[in-house]
């Protein structure tokens, strides 16, 4: 029987950049961790850890680790968000490992441009 002894490892990059206006629900990055433990030790879950300032924007499968947006992107809102990742794995006691995500938001152009003031006379000679 195997001793759970190993500590998941991530090995997915740990930042990404997104585009502003992304529809919710698309996949922004695969996390992925490996244990180097055998049988139900080695299986790994997956958890964002709570932070009020990034609740709702983003949704991690527990099981495929698939990183999703949850919410509203706006870059000229919040230009970046960093998110704490947890895997897991099963054995016991279970053993996890830490890292933090670090996305980037790109801006695309999707403010029209105001022109203030509202009027403006001209004169031709």
């Amino acid at each position: 029987k195997d001793v759970n002894d190993m500590s998941p490892e991530f090995i997915t990059p740990n930042e990404t950049a997104v585009p502003e206006n992304i529809p919710m629900n698309t996949v922004v990055l695969a996390v992925k961790a490996v244990d180097r433990d055998e049988g139900r030790n080695s299986y790994i879950e997956y958890a964002l850890s709570p932070d009020p300032a990034v609740a709702g924007m983003f949704s991690l499968g527990p099981v495929d680790g698939l990183l999703r947006v949850a919410g509203r992107l706006d870059r000229e809102i919040r230009a970046n968000y960093t998110l704490e990742v947890r895997a897991k794995d099963r054995g016991e006691p279970p053993r996890a490992t830490k890292t933090n995500i670090f996305i980037r938001v790109l801006d695309e152009n999707d403010n029209s441009p105001v022109f203030d003031p509202k009027q403006y006379s001209a004169s031709v000679p």
